[in-house]
């Protein structure tokens, strides 16, 4: 499965701004999404502590793929990305 994850309450680039990115590639690269998640809790709350990401995360299988404008989607903390 194809999933397209946007984050939601960011300062930097809207989620449309964010989607068009992402539609953009998967449409260069033939990818075709099969789903759209939006993360929209605040980014002062830790990865541990969001539950859309981590559900994601958890509800992979192999052979999945996570399309992303950047990994600050995820997390700005390098720490964080890490675990």
């Amino acid at each position: 499965m194809v999933i397209a994850f946007l984050r939601g309450k960011n300062k930097l680039f809207s989620t449309s701004a964010q989607q068009e990115f992402i539609i953009d590639y998967a449409k260069k690269s033939g990818i075709a999404i099969e789903m759209t998640e939006i993360d929209n809790d605040l980014s002062s709350k830790t990865l541990e502590n969001r539950k859309t990401p981590l559900d994601l995360l958890d509800s992979l299988k192999f052979g999945d793929t996570i399309l992303i404008y950047d990994l600050w989607v995820f997390s700005q903390k390098v720490g964080e990305l890490a675990k």
